[in-house]
């Protein structure tokens, strides 16, 4: 037998040992077995793929000695993946086969939140391929895809279908600016877009319009449009393709090396266009493996929550390629606010979770609120979370603290999207402050020039060449691992092996976000500007980017100026610079500086570049000014403007003005009414009326622009915030009852259009009708409710009731009536102290005959009459008697309500007439008892003929 066969055979004697006698010995000698067969050559590439799916596994990586023992592992492995050839659908292929009833994707963020588990993605990721690769797979070009798209399943089914069956994929950052994206499209030379929803169909159709070369659109919803040229529904195209249709285009396709590109993400330059990085499976894979022996104690029915979307490096490749990795659970947030997050947790109940500074601290503080001891961090993560990753932001060493404390192992680190996420972090049980951590497992490091910090390894990409031609996506050299990378960030070196960051080189800075910003890209648009001499963005770790600009008033253009004209220039100069920046990107505020930037302050490097940290620090209290928080006052009400509204909308911050009983956006005319309601306590805002949950508490923006259940059916407010589906934001000083301020007409009024196309805008659409439509439209409107409410989703039926409830004050009593008894014959049991005293309070009729009669053929279940009598109750105890005639008349109404009851259920007689003689018992009104003794005598008379 030769040395190969001795080595071969030795491994496969470790490799049948190590599930049959595990333990630590049997993994130590896998480990040696494997690093002498891969010295000599031994072994085949099934041998490596059973080598590699048996040690990947968590129970091997925990019973290796130490971490030496797993970097040693990490060096067999990266040899072992090109010996096996295990490339992407390998990765897919193994978990769909050992864990094939698992849930892999959970989408929280859709109203039939789907699962899939990995055998069910498996075939559909086959599918999606197999259409991308069209029924000519194999004679051409492989096509490239780009996918611009929300953190959804859907999406992400897409992407990894694109991945694992080697079709070039890009996830594209939705916030891109039209003309950034259609050069993105045409240097990636795509064939295919895919979109989610009809607002990113809309982009992609007037992206497409400035591309040089055409692509094919294909639309994950289809958003109600009608079918455009060149867009296809990809769902219909789906259900054509049959499963041997399916398996003879994969079988035909050309197949991608481990070291040829794959993927490309883009990144922010330091100037101007993003930089576009590319990726192999090598790349990919190899870093799942690593991580994996970074994180040992991973693996075990893993569930993470993600938030972070695919086009960013850590919520593609550490969470959705990490699950496929463990065999755990990727759950869709469906929505980035930290409301949402948390509403998630609490369902979802997660093991791991990787976020931004900003989350931890959040997380932390709603612990808190609760006592903040593991019991309160518990109760606000659902339970499970032990494990944990912040990045891309400094959080303070004490936080990191305070969740080890409560059992979360929450480790630091740092990463780039060049280095296919993390490069180094904090090991599990080895926290150092203000440290980044260890080079994670084949991570090679070294200082540089100045101390920049140098990494190279297996998973450590190349730049994509901007100016090469279209669709080429090839770079030097992709399988070398010795080619050095500069961070552009200054280390230093801590005891034990840690590494700390101590400056930037490169100007990029990333917000309390995460996400990256190029100040020199912006800073480049007041480039020339008369006027203005230099600027400096700031916005490091902050919520949003300020501006400070050193004034040039000697330029002529703007020399005869006087201060408020010349700062009214400036504005104008900032808002028309925000018009091509992504959100993020955007001026919310700026000050004009005394002095220019100084190099004998040390603010100028010798060539004159920023020394950006100098500058921020010499200029701290103009910063801090530029960032406190501003309240606006309308009459007795302080109203804050949030910042992620102004960045939305564009807005520089004073360009939101008080005028009137009003807010008004000074650019672009837009009112938001704001002045007290007809109630007692209740505000108008727009065109309803809110109750403050606390008076004197001020009225936050970003509260109604968030919620449904606050800005459905106004109009007016949606005219002029930016909108959002944030189901679960917390309603911090507004409750959720809103009603319909009283109008004397009843003619349709004239709206602001509607602003969504999705599912939540036709429901918004349809309670403008029921509100503020004719007669006609009304009823339609209130019918259409009807049908939808037991339809609805649980959230989504709040809001149609509580839209209905706001009918109590419609000036109509056909629509009063028909809200009313919508609620009423709406759940067995209602809730009438949450709804239906609202109809009370409006002092408005809302029973006629024929609905009376309606309510009480449907409603004769004990339990609902029961129900009515404590409303009744209640009222009797709560409500100031003597009525007014109006109350009075309502009162009536209800009794009469209740005879209708008795006649139409015979076994509810004796119950009527109890609550009946209540009300003729009732001495302090009447009026009223008599109308129930006349309505006693009626009862009596009709169930004796």
């Amino acid at each position: 037998m030769s040395g190969g066969q001795d080595r071969a055979g030795r491994l496969d004697a470790a490799l049948a040992a190590w599930p049959a006698t595990p333990g630590a010995a049997a993994a130590a000698e896998l480990l040696a077995a494997a690093e002498d067969a891969l010295a000599t050559g031994a072994g085949d590439r099934d041998r490596w793929r059973r080598w590699l799916e048996a040690t990947g596994e968590q129970p091997y990586l925990a019973a290796l000695a130490d971490a030496a023992a797993r970097h040693r592992w990490a060096d067999v492995m990266f040899g072992a993946l090109r010996a096996a050839d295990f490339g992407l659908e390998a990765l897919l292929d193994w978990r769909a086969r050992t864990r094939p009833e698992t849930v892999y994707l959970h989408d929280l963020g859709r109203r039939d939140q789907p699962t899939l588990t990995f055998a069910q993605t498996r075939r559909r990721a086959r599918r999606i391929a197999a259409h991308l690769l069209g029924p000519d797979a194999g004679a051409g070009p492989a096509p490239r895809v780009a996918i611009l798209a929300a953190n959804t399943l859907d999406g992400a089914l897409c992407d990894l279908a694109c991945l694992t069956h080697d079709i070039p994929v890009a996830p594209l950052n939705v916030q891109e600016d039209t003309a950034t994206l259609a050069w993105i499209l045409d240097r990636l030379g795509a064939t295919d877009v895919i979109v989610d929803g009809p607002d990113r169909l809309q982009r992609a159709l007037e992206v497409r319009e400035r591309t040089e070369g055409s692509f094919t659109i294909h639309a994950l919803q289809s958003g109600g449009r009608r079918p455009e040229a060149g867009v296809r529904q990809l769902d219909a195209d789906l259900a054509d393709l049959g499963p041997a249709e399916v398996d003879r285009r994969l079988a035909a396709r050309h197949r991608l090396g481990l070291d040829q590109p794959c993927t490309v993400l883009f990144t922010s330059g330091s100037t101007g266009r993003p930089k576009g990085i590319v990726f192999t499976p090598m790349n990919l894979v190899s870093k799942r493996f690593a991580r994996a022996a970074a994180l040992p104690a991973v693996g075990t029915d893993e569930v993470l929550l993600a938030f972070l979307p695919l086009y960013h490096t850590f919520g593609r490749y550490l969470e959705l390629m990490g699950m496929l990795f463990w065999g755990g659970t990727y759950v869709f947030a469906g929505n980035p606010s930290v409301d949402s997050l948390l509403a998630g947790m609490k369902t979802v109940r997660p093991t791991g979770l990787i976020s931004v500074p900003l989350r931890w601290q959040q997380i932390r503080e709603r612990s808190e609120e609760r006592g903040g001891d593991r019991a309160a961090l518990a109760a606000v993560t659902g339970g499970r979370l032990r494990w944990g990753l912040s990045a891309a932001g400094w959080l303070a060493p004490e936080t990191f603290r305070w969740f080890h404390g409560r059992g979360v192992e929450l480790c630091s680190g740092f990463g780039m999207t060049e280095g296919t996420g993390g490069l180094t972090m904090t090991p599990p049980g080895e926290y150092v402050e203000e440290s980044v951590g260890r080079p994670l497992p084949g991570v090679r490091t070294r200082l540089g020039d100045h101390d920049e910090l140098l990494v190279a390894g297996p998973y450590v990409a190349r730049y994509l060449p901007e100016d090469g031609p279209a669709g080429d996506w090839s770079v030097e050299d992709p399988g070398r691992d010795d080619w050095w990378l500069g961070t552009g960030d200054l280390f230093q070196e801590l005891p034990g092996g840690h590494l700390q960051i101590v400056d930037r080189i490169k100007d990029i800075y990333k917000n309390n976000r995460g996400q990256t910003v190029a100040p020199r890209k912006v800073e480049s648009r007041f480039g020339g500007v008369p006027g203005i001499a230099r600027t400096f963005l700031a916005g490091d770790g902050r919520p949003y980017n300020v501006l400070l600009i050193v004034p040039d008033r000697d330029d002529p253009v703007v020399r005869e100026l006087g201060e408020a004209e010349f700062h009214a220039y400036l504005r104008r100069v900032v808002r028309q610079a925000n018009l091509d920046l992504a959100p993020y990107e955007r001026v919310v505020n700026f000050a004009v500086l005394e002095r220019d930037f100084s190099a004998d302050c040390d603010e100028l490097t010798p060539k004159g570049s920023y020394r950006r940290k100098a500058i921020a620090a010499n200029f701290q209290s103009t910063l801090d000014d530029l960032y406190r928080r501003r309240t606006l006052r309308v009459g007795e009400r302080r109203v804050v403007i949030p910042d992620w509204v102004l960045r939305e909308l564009g807005l520089l911050e004073d360009e939101i003005a008080q005028e009137d009983g009003a807010l008004r956006n000074t650019r672009t005319g837009a009112r938001l009414a704001l002045a007290a309601g007809r109630r007692e306590g209740w505000l108008r805002i727009g065109d309803l009326e809110y109750r403050p949950t606390h008076p004197d508490r001020d009225l936050d923006l970003g509260v109604l622009a968030r919620h449904p259940l606050l800005w459905v059916g106004n109009p007016s407010l949606q005219a002029f915030l930016p909108c959002r589906a944030g189901w679960d934001t917390r309603l911090r000083g507004l409750d959720e009852q809103v009603l319909l301020p009283r109008r004397e007409s009843e003619a349709a009024e004239a709206l602001c259009p509607p602003r969504r196309e999705d599912r939540l805008g036709q429901l918004d659409e349809i309670c403008r009708a029921a509100l503020f439509g004719d007669r006609a439209t009304a009823l339609g409107a209130v019918a259409t409710l009807e049908e939808r409410l037991p339809r609805a989703t649980a959230r989504e039926a709040v809001l149609v009731r509580r839209r209905l409830e706001a009918l109590a004050c419609h000036p109509l009593l056909a629509v009063r009536c028909e809200a009313y008894r919508i609620l009423v014959l709406d759940q067995p049991e209602p809730d009438y102290g949450r709804y239906l005293a609202a109809f009370v309070a409006s002092e408005q009729p809302f029973l006629c005959p024929d609905s009376i009669a309606a309510i009480a053929r449907s409603a004769g279940e004990p339990r609902r009459l029961l129900s009515f009598r404590r409303r009744l109750h209640a009222y009797r105890q709560q409500l100031a008697w003597p009525a007014s005639p109006a109350v009075r008349a309502i009162f009536g109404d209800l009794l009469r309500l209740l005879v209708d009851f008795a006649r139409h259920q015979p076994d509810a007689v004796a119950t009527v007439r109890r609550e009946l003689f209540c009300w003729v018992l009732f001495r302090e009104d009447p009026e009223l008892a008599a109308q129930a003794w006349d309505l006693v005598q009626e009862l009596t008379l009709h169930h004796h003929r």
